[in-house]
């Protein structure tokens, strides 16, 4: 089978999607990992002490992972602790928002 000009470059087209496709969806596998593993650190690290900075850094884990509630419960935590920490104040307003 001899394929045209046209017909090549048009399952070239295809096999490069289909690539890129593949590797975006293992990458998002891959961060999937990362951010549970994140979780479960942050989380281990708040049963030793419980910290506006952990709290901060597991909130915005949480709103990587789309998790708005929890992300909203550990803003709102770390706010208690530390009310002048702005990177809190707007993780806090974006689970809001979002």
């Amino acid at each position: 089978m001899c394929l045209n000009r046209k017909e090549t470059l048009a399952l070239t087209v295809e096999f490069v999607n289909l690539v890129v496709f593949c590797v975006l969806n293992k990458f998002e596998r891959f961060l999937e990992h990362l951010y549970s593993q994140a979780l479960s650190f942050y989380s281990d690290a708040l049963k030793l002490k419980n910290d506006p900075i952990i709290l901060c850094n597991r909130a915005l884990v949480h709103l990587k992972c789309e998790n708005f509630g929890s992300a909203l419960a550990d803003s709102s935590a770390a706010i208690a602790l530390n009310p002048q920490n702005a990177k809190v104040l707007y993780q806090y307003f974006y689970s809001l928002v979002i």
